[in-house]
């Protein structure tokens, strides 16, 4: 993907973690909901799909998004920290 300049999608998959294959189906488990909502436009889900077929593979790319809810509040913390470029605390 760095080499047909889809750097974007490139940067998203890199994020993602869970992937499978069921029957012809590549289904790729996308936790975070903006890397979802980037991936499912159409363009972006076509130009996934189309580098999928240049690979040799013939798969059905499936997403499905999946809020991870196992992280504890320091996590959610850290995580919302380097979203938004500042120090979150926690309140008890």
């Amino acid at each position: 993907m760095r080499k047909t300049n889809l750097i974007g999608i490139h940067s998203i998959c890199v994020d993602i973690a869970e992937v499978s294959i069921k029957e012809n189906n590549f289904v790729i488990v996308v936790h975070k909901s903006i890397n979802y909502e980037m991936l499912k436009k159409q363009q972006n889900y076509n130009d996934l799909v189309d580098t999928f077929r240049k690979l040799g593979y013939n798969y059905n790319v499936l997403l499905t998004f999946e809020p991870n809810t196992n992280l504890n509040k320091e996590d959610k913390a850290k995580i919302l920290s380097q979203l938004i470029g500042c120090k979150v605390g926690i309140k008890n």
